[in-house]
């Protein structure tokens, strides 16, 4: 499957149509050889009781979608073959009323998607009827595909969409940097670096199903990335993406779950209407959560040939604290928790406590280990919640202790106070014990002074 390009940036003002919005999409398959398709796809969005709309509705924007299947000649050794369907995504939260196609069968059984599946597959030098999917949602970027079989492409369209639901807990802009060459047309570059992010607890970041998109200054700029083409980059949730040889402008787009940091790069683009800007407008949508943010611009060079804004954040804001696992001093970077402490089969005969303080506490993981030799491993940095209760998945081991000296892990995500102790002195009770001669109170039960 080929995942072309994202949606280039688009550069404000469209000329008055009838129709809300209007475009066309080229879809092309080139991984599969010797099939070989390319088909546009032309969409008009009508507004809610627009005469224009070939189906006009009272409530509901009207999306017409209709597929040429292009005589183009294709690649050496391949053939043209034809398209046998399209499917158009549907944003979270969208409701389709309904869709039609005097050519084709339209199955909405999936709430993520409509799939248009033609009664006669569209050959070359051809164009299939209207399909039409009336919906209370507005326009929006959702995914598209056209198919011959197994074979697809992927592309993004405008489809039924809604507004996200939610915001990032978490979210901002630490440096900007935006370089408009005045002699040089379409070699600006501009550049969002070291943004902080935090999910929800429970989510992440899905690159096979969420699109991403980034807008700036209210639809200047407007950058949007398919759902899938974010590669993950090692073990950790680190995703990154860049466009392909030879298009423009340049993309490069990082979301580090890991580390809450994201940035994007655009080489080879138009920045000429961000010229004096007093203020950057930010949003970073992925999938229906977003964030929003507006920093200051300052002009850091003003000269006949450039013009530099910039935007730098002093004290650095960071989502998720204390996460560069890089850096060769690793002891500066450890768990925001100052104890914590795990029960090895908790209620059984052969219980065992096991505590870990401070400079024991890693990051981004913390191994706890039994006298028999029996472990087991917690995520320790703080990027994740930790609750008393919570068990590995075995289920033998259980946390049964947090303390959160620095208050990083309880202003992120709450900690119960019952379960938010603070380790008890060497022989005081709660303290790990070997024998009763430990414990002041002469009482050793479990590896824990009574």
């Amino acid at each position: 499957m080929k995942l072309l390009a994202l949606l280039l940036p688009i550069l404000v003002a469209a000329p008055a149509l009838a129709a809300l919005e209007s475009s066309t999409v080229t879809f092309e398959n080139l991984d599969t050889p010797p099939f070989y398709f390319h088909a546009t796809v032309a969409y008009q969005v009508y507004a809610p009781g627009d005469p224009a709309s070939p189906a006009p509705s009272a409530t509901d924007f009207t999306y017409v979608y209709t597929l040429t299947n292009d005589a183009v000649t294709p690649p050496a050794g391949q053939m043209n073959v034809p398209v046998d369907r399209l499917v158009v995504g549907v944003g979270a939260g969208a409701t389709v009323t309904s869709a039609t196609a005097a050519c084709a069968t339209a199955d909405t059984s999936v709430a993520t998607k409509v799939t248009f599946g033609f009664t006669s597959a569209v050959v070359p030098n051809t164009t299939s009827c209207p399909m039409i999917i009336h919906s209370t949602a507005g326009p929006g970027d959702v995914a598209g595909t056209v198919g011959f079989s197994s074979f697809v492409d992927d592309q993004l369209l405008r489809g039924p969409f809604t507004l996200p639901v939610a915001s990032f807990p978490c979210f901002d802009v630490n440096k900007v940097k935006i370089e408009v060459k005045r002699n040089k047309a379409g070699r600006d570059e501009i550049e969002l670096e070291k943004g902080v992010l935090a999910f929800d607890p429970g989510d992440t970041f899905d690159p096979a199903t969420e699109i991403v998109k980034l807008d700036l200054n209210g639809g200047t700029v407007s950058l949007s990335i398919p759902a899938g083409a974010f590669e993950r980059k090692g073990v950790k949730e680190d995703f990154r993406y860049k466009t392909g040889s030879g298009v423009t402008p340049k993309v490069h787009a990082r979301i580090n779950v890991t580390k809450g940091e994201w940035e994007v790069k655009i080489d080879k683009t138009d920045a000429a209407l961000f010229e004096n800007t007093a203020n950057l407008d930010v949003m970073l949508m992925i999938g229906d959560v977003k964030g929003q943010v507006s920093v200051p611009l300052t002009v850091k060079k003003d000269e006949p040939k450039e013009q530099k804004l910039e935007f730098k954040r002093h004290p650095k804001l960071e989502c998720i604290p204390d996460l560069d696992e890089d850096d060769p001093d690793p002891t500066k970077h450890r768990s925001c928790l100052s104890y914590m402490e795990v029960t090895y089969h908790e209620g059984q005969p052969d219980q065992e406590v096991i505590r870990r303080f401070s400079d024991e506490i890693g990051h981004p993981e913390t191994t706890f280990i039994t006298s028999s030799g029996t472990a087991v491993t917690f995520h320790t940095s703080c990027s994740r919640p930790l609750a008393c209760g919570d068990t590995d998945v075995a289920g033998n081991f259980t946390i049964t202790g947090l303390s959160d000296a620095t208050g990083k892990m309880a202003t992120k995500f709450g900690v119960d106070p019952s379960c938010d102790a603070t380790p008890s002195a060497p022989g005081e009770a709660g303290a790990a014990c070997a024998s009763a001669a430990d414990c002041n109170s002469g009482l050793c039960s479990a590896g824990v002074c009574q």
